[in-house]
């Protein structure tokens, strides 16, 4: 809900990015278990997360999914019942791609920074 929680998801993210070496499949793991871990995350990043979800942009069909089940997940996970989560969390779905495209971003910063890195 605030820029700061925003920035907190952000550096997390950062850190798995560069922990899993920019490995796309690795990062979904460790996004997935620290949210898990910790679901105050994407809470207080949620406006954000809508936000930014809600640009145009593509995405991929099943990672977008992902997304969302996840997010669904954490949601369920901290007490909030489906029929709760349909009628309240309406920005599921833009929340989830934005949690995707912070991870996209983020996946292809690592990337960029390690271009200009040669590997002995």
């Amino acid at each position: 809900m605030t820029e700061k929680g925003m920035a907190r998801l952000r550096e997390d993210v950062r850190a798995i990015v560069n922990g899993a070496e920019g490995k796309p499949q690795m990062v979904k793991i460790g996004v997935a278990r620290t949210l898990k871990a910790a679901p105050k995350l994407i809470f207080v990043a949620w406006e954000e997360l809508v936000a930014l979800g809600s640009e145009a942009r593509r995405r991929v069909k099943a990672e977008a999914e992902w997304a969302r089940v996840l997010v669904n997940g954490l949601l369920q996970a901290a007490g909030i019942q489906q029929e709760a989560i349909d009628r309240r969390f309406r920005n599921l779905v833009p929340a989830a791609r934005g949690l995707l495209d912070v991870m996209a971003e983020e996946i292809q910063r690592y990337h960029r920074e390690q271009g200009g890195k040669k590997k002995p």
